[in-house]
C-alpha cells in the first residue's frame, strides 16, 4: 500500500481533535536567542519568579516549531545565565527548582530538583508529565506507576484518545520495542497505558527528548548502536540509528508527513503504526 494513501486512511481513523487541559501539557523545548544585554545580567534581585520561568521557557522553545532546532552554544549560554539568576534571586521557589530540573535533564539530579519543585507548588498536576517522562527514561518503576495513575485519574485524557493509544500498543508485535512519538497526545497517554496493556518493556521516544544529548547517548546504548552525530533533527537521528539496530522501532502516524515520506522505503504498515526496519522492508519490496 502506498505510504501516503495509508497515512491518510490512518489519520482519518484517529480521533485526536480533542484538546487537553492546558495544565497537563508539557512545554516543548527549542532554541536560539540573542545574547542578553549587560543590564539583564546584573539585575539579580527582585526578579519575578513567573517572569523568569517564562523567560527561560521562551528561550528553550521560541524556534521549536520551525524545525526542531537543537540548542546551539549561544542558547546554552543564555539558559545558563537565566538559571544562575534563578539560583541567586529565587533560591527556594518552585520556579528556581523547575529551571534546575530542566537544566539537568533526565538525570537523577534532575529528578531531585523536580521533587523539590513539586513541594513548592500547589498546582502539582502540572508536573505529572515531567515525572512520567523522567521516571520512564530513568526506569524508576514505582514513581512511574504513581504518576501515570495520577494522570489517568486526572481527567486530562479523554476516552477517545485513550482508545487511539490502546490501538497503537495493540498494533505492536514485539513487547520489547521502541515507539517514536510526536507531541503530547501520543506520548503521555501511551506511557499511562503501558502497564495496563502489558507492554512495560516498551520504550517511548518523544522527538522532543532527542534534543537532549545525554538522552541520545542513553537511547543509543539501549538500542545497542553507536551515537551518531546530531544535525538538529531528531527524526534524522532516529533514522540513522535504525540502520544499525536489531531492536523493533515503530513510528506513530502522528509524526510529520514529511518524515514518513522520507522513511517510506523502510516502513511497513502494521495496524495503525509503521514498523521501521530497513533490511526487512527492503527485502519485502524485492519479493
Amino acid at each position: 500500500m502506498n505510504i501516503t494513501a495509508y497515512l491518510k486512511a490512518a489519520v482519518l481513523s484517529l480521533i485526536l481533535a480533542v484538546t487537553f487541559n492546558s495544565t497537563a501539557q508539557s512545554i516543548l523545548e527549542g532554541i536560539e536567542r540573542d545574547e542578553p544585554s549587560d543590564d539583564n545580567k546584573v539585575q539579580l534581585t527582585n526578579e519575578s519568579p513567573q517572569g523568569l520561568l517564562l523567560e527561560y521557557e521562551t528561550e528553550r522553545t521560541k524556534n521549536f516549531s520551525n524545525g526542531y532546532k537543537s540548542t546551539n552554544r549561544a542558547t546554552l549560554d543564555n539558559l545558563n545565565t537565566i538559571s544562575n539568576r534563578a539560583q541567586l534571586s529565587l533560591a527556594e521557589t518552585y520556579e528556581a527548582h523547575y529551571i534546575q530540573y530542566k537544566q539537568s535533564g533526565f538525570t537523577s539530579a534532575g529528578l531531585e530538583f523536580l521533587k523539590i519543585a513539586e513541594q513548592n507548588t500547589e498546582n502539582k498536576a502540572e508536573l505529572y508529565t515531567d515525572f512520567i517522562a523522567c521516571s520512564h527514561v530513568l526506569k524508576k518503576e514505582l514513581l512511574f506507576d504513581k504518576y501515570t495513575s495520577k494522570l489517568r485519574n486526572s481527567g486530562f485524557i479523554t476516552n477517545e484518545v485513550l482508545e487511539y493509544n490502546k490501538n497503537v500498543l495493540r498494533s505492536i508485535e514485539n513487547k520489547a520495542s521502541f515507539i517514536v512519538t510526536n507531541g503530547w497526545e501520543d506520548t503521555y497517554p501511551l506511557l499511562s497505558l503501558l502497564k495496563q496493556e502489558n507492554k512495560t518493556a516498551t520504550q517511548i521516544i518523544n522527538a522532543e527528548w532527542i534534543l537532549d544529548p545525554e538522552y541520545r547517548k542513553l537511547i543509543a546504548t539501549r538500542l545497542g548502536t553507536s551515537n551518531p552525530n546530531f544535525n538538529e533533527n531528531p527524526y534524522d537521528w532516529i533514522l540513522t540509528v535504525s540502520q544499525s539496530t536489531s531492536s523493533a522501532i515503530y513510528f506513530t502516524p502522528t509524526l510529520p508527513h514529511s518524515v514518513l515520506l522520507k522513511a517510506q522505503e523502510s516502513l511497513t504498515p502494521i495496524g495503525i503504526v509503521f514498523s521501521i526496519n530497513p533490511i526487512t522492508a527492503a527485502e519485502q519490496k524485492r519479493q
